[in-house]
Order: C-alpha cells, then sequence, then structure tokens
C-alpha cells in the first residue's frame, strides 16, 4: 500500500507499446496509485490539458513516435512544475543521459517490485536510488 506522501497520487504513464502500457496501469492500480494511460505522446499531451485534478508523476517511453519522451516530459513540467518525471527505456544507457539531472531513468525489461519502487522514490523527492544497468 502507498508510504505517506504518495497517498492519491496520481501518474501519467505514456508509452506506446500497448501490453506493457496496460500491465504498468494494472501494477500501480493494485498499489493504490490512480494511473491515466497513453498509447502516444500526443494521447498524453491531451490528458495533461483535460486533466481537471493534478499529476503527481509522469513515467514515459524514452522513444515515442513522433515526439521523444524528453520532449513530453519538457511540455509536462511546464504544467506540473513540481511533479516528477520517471523514463523508461529499452535501449542503451546513453539514453539515460538525455534526462534532466534528478530524473530516473528505468532500463526494460524490469519487474513489478522495481516499478512500484523506483515510483515511491520518485514520489518521495529521493533521487540517489541505484539503478540496475
Amino acid at each position: 500500500m502507498l508510504d505517506s506522501g504518495t497517498d492519491n497520487a496520481t501518474i501519467l504513464v505514456v508509452d506506446d507499446e500497448e501490453c506493457l502500457l496496460n500491465l504498468i496501469r494494472i501494477v500501480l492500480t493494485q498499489e493504490g496509485y490512480t494511473v491515466l494511460g497513453a498509447e502516444s505522446a500526443e494521447e498524453g499531451l491531451l490528458i495533461m490539458q483535460s486533466s481537471a485534478g493534478n499529476i503527481d508523476l509522469l513515467l514515459t517511453d524514452m522513444r515515442l513516435p513522433n515526439m521523444s519522451g524528453g520532449e513530453l516530459a519538457k511540455e509536462f513540467k511546464t504544467a506540473y512544475p513540481a511533479s516528477k518525471v520517471i523514463y523508461m527505456t529499452a535501449y542503451s544507457p546513453e539514453d539515460a543521459t538525455l534526462r534532466l539531472p534528478g530524473e530516473i531513468v528505468l532500463f526494460k525489461p524490469f519487474y513489478p517490485e522495481l516499478l512500484c519502487d523506483m515510483v515511491k522514490t520518485s514520489l518521495a523527492g529521493l533521487t540517489s536510488h541505484k539503478l540496475p544497468i
């Protein structure tokens, strides 16, 4: 269940792989988060613009068609400056250099436990967690 400080957190997940998007949605919903899902950066932008509430975390693939996860994150941080970003990538560790300092990169494939740990770490404002490469 959620730790204090992460109660009622809303997470926007953007990944163009429908199966992975659905799996992440299930895992995070079971942890008690509100999860909004998008299969493209454009859909993610629409959700951000139409979201009545606050979005606490963006969990996005780094490589999306038409717009990178980094570009999406810049738009997200403009709309939600206090919110956190976690990037996902199945590519090389060099992708991690595309993120801003303090943002977490989660390398695919990953276990649900690691996903949940990274989300809790990010929402708690911690950035020193060691990630496997």
